[in-house]
């Protein structure tokens, strides 16, 4: 133990005795008023508490589960549109696909038409 710690512990120690020894010098009247009032200062309710009322209590879990109901719905719309997104980029793509294949079938077109005529010519 420290010499710091100590000297608390002693100064608390001092202290108490002090008052201890201060009521035992009291009056038993006073004595008794003073147990009185402790005893009805630890046995009172602090009656401004906000959650002291039942309807404020079942407010507060009611505004809760909308809470946490909102953020869920929102989180799920997140999730929802992100699919959506997803969805709309895999049609792009397929549609893309389908422009370059139809390309690709005209080019060989072209080129069949050329070869053709080219051996026309030829002969």
């Amino acid at each position: 133990m420290s010499q710091i710690e100590d000297n608390n512990s002693q100064t608390e120690k001092r202290v108490i005795d002090a008052l201890d020894s201060s009521i035992d010098d009291l009056h038993p009247d006073i004595r008794r008023k003073l147990n009185q009032a402790r005893t009805k200062a630890l046995q009172t309710k602090p009656s401004n508490s906000f959650f002291s009322r039942p309807i404020l209590k079942v407010a507060g879990v009611v505004s809760f589960i909308t809470l946490i109901a909102l953020v869920s719905v929102d989180i799920n719309k997140n999730e929802l549109s992100s699919s959506a997104n997803n969805i709309v980029e895999i049609e792009t793509d397929f549609n893309k696909f389908q422009l370059e294949e139809i390309e690709l079938l005209e080019q060989l077109e072209f080129a069949l038409w050329m070869t053709e005529e080219n051996e026309i010519a030829s002969l």
